[in-house]
């Protein structure tokens, strides 16, 4: 699964990069963030400054880590956190895809529990969001459908200023045995006999 993936996202790389060639306007790229899921293992893939969080229980994980600028020189120590809320670089990105010849992705795979809930967001939703507040408003909204907190987060965001796309998408996790198959007709093939 994670090497068609990748192998699609080549391929968009160098789709964004032959557009960038034919329009002669320089580089073109994107953030990418991603959720793979099969049977009990997920795995987030991305570039640039979207995130996945994983909400397990009332416990809200940021599971990807930004490239971007500011997120480099809090890493190195050469700035505090609250310097990089007002940095004046903040949303340069470090990575995306379409720049460089193949894409450059981070991966973090782990396990994943019955009710496990990923939200799947732009930077336009977590500039107006700290991680606790978003925390709050997921626990308190997640007893429903996934589609009203998904249009709350997003209305928020567009009422805090919203300059920026804001996207946001939510996958819920439930644990199932297969189905059961059954078997209601005869095959030659096999002699009448399964």
């Amino acid at each position: 699964l994670r090497a068609r993936f990748m192998a699609r996202l080549t391929a968009a790389n160098s789709t964004i990069q032959a557009k960038a060639e034919e329009l002669g306007t320089g580089t073109i790229g994107s953030t990418i963030v991603a959720l793979l899921i099969q049977q009990d293992h997920f795995a987030c893939i991305w570039s640039g400054d979207s995130r996945i969080y994983r909400m397990r229980g009332d416990q809200l994980t940021r599971i990807t880590r930004d490239h971007t600028e500011v997120q480099a020189l809090l890493d190195t120590g050469a700035i505090t956190a609250a310097q990089a809320e007002d940095w004046p670089r903040k949303n340069v990105i470090t990575r995306a895809i379409g720049v460089t010849e193949l894409p450059e992705c981070d991966m973090v795979e782990g396990a994943l529990l019955d009710g496990d809930v990923f939200l799947l967001c732009s930077d336009g939703l977590t500039e107006y969001f700290e991680d606790a507040e978003l925390a709050d408003v997921l626990y308190s909204g997640l007893t429903g459908s996934l589609e009203p907190l998904c249009e709350q987060l997003i209305s928020m965001a567009l009422l805090r200023g919203g300059k920026d796309n804001v996207s946001v998408v939510m996958v819920r996790c439930h644990k199932t045995g297969f189905p059961a198959l059954a078997v209601e007709s005869d095959y030659p093939e096999f002699r009448g006999e399964l």
